[in-house]
């Protein structure tokens, strides 16, 4: 059982504890560069990581994004160049199935495919009951379902929104020019980003890893709720970083994991 009352160490961040950094970030600020509707996602990490990185006296060699997910924290990583490489990792293959595509020469296809494709609901489910032959293929029914579907939920038993916003129903998340504009937008990106589709922890230690839990939040009262074990087993997963200066590296490594 995890206690909530033993000692924490000290924050990844603790080199910038203003109280602007204090504030609760506001998601919608923070450039989306992902095609991804992710629940839970690293959004509101974003500006702790880019302000991180950025006050760091030498620019990290190689940044990896653990769990990646909708990949928005690798993504803005290799956008504003903080790292010279970015490695993202995906277990999930369905998920993974989008990064293949993106960062390959199918993503002017993925791109198309989404601006062309005539979203109703009788559409919507031939669609997805069809079978995928190709990597791309199942990209698209990927984002058609993270797009489409209850909360962006990918897992069995997530169904198709009804009413959604204003009454839009499947539509409501669906920007098909967005999307392909995004998509598009990560194109140039392809030769600073790796995509790995395996188990992160078995890339860590493969790497030399040795984690470290760091966190920023801790939960002080001497009976939490559930909704306080939750915020903090949150911020625990999602401030696990490990660095290290390897032999004859000019900068460290950094990995950043998130729950998702």
């Amino acid at each position: 059982m995890l206690n909530l009352h033993a000692p924490v160490q000290e924050s990844l961040f603790k080199e910038h504890t203003s109280p602007e950094r204090q504030r609760v970030v506001n998601v919608a600020s923070v450039k989306q560069r992902s095609p991804f509707r992710y629940p839970g996602g690293k959004t509101w990490l974003v500006p702790e990581v880019t302000l991180w990185l950025s006050r760091k006296n030498r620019r990290p060699c190689h940044f990896v994004e653990l769990f990646a997910g909708g990949g928005i924290v690798g993504l803005t990583v290799a956008a504003e160049g903080l790292a010279d490489h970015v490695t993202m990792i995906e277990l999930d293959p369905d998920v993974a199935s989008v990064w293949h595509t993106i960062f390959s020469d199918d993503a002017e296809w993925l791109a198309h495919r989404i601006l062309t494709f005539d979203l109703t609901s009788k559409h919507l489910q031939e669609t997805l009951s069809q079978p995928t032959v190709t990597t791309r293929e199942k990209a698209f029914q990927t984002i058609l379902k993270n797009r489409t579907y209850h909360g962006g939920i990918l897992a069995p038993g997530s169904a198709p929104l009804k009413s959604g916003e204003n009454g839009k129903g499947i539509a409501s998340r669906w920007y098909p020019t967005t999307l392909a504009r995004r998509i598009r937008n990560l194109i140039p990106l392809r030769d600073r980003i790796t995509f790995i589709e395996g188990d992160a922890l078995t890339y860590l230690a493969g790497h030399g890893g040795k984690p470290s839990i760091h966190h920023h939040e801790s939960v002080h009262e001497k009976h939490p709720s559930r909704r306080d074990v939750r915020a903090f087993n949150h911020s625990l997963l999602a401030c696990l970083g490990v660095w290290g200066h390897p032999a004859g590296s000019r900068s460290c490594s950094v990995w950043i994991a998130s729950a998702l």
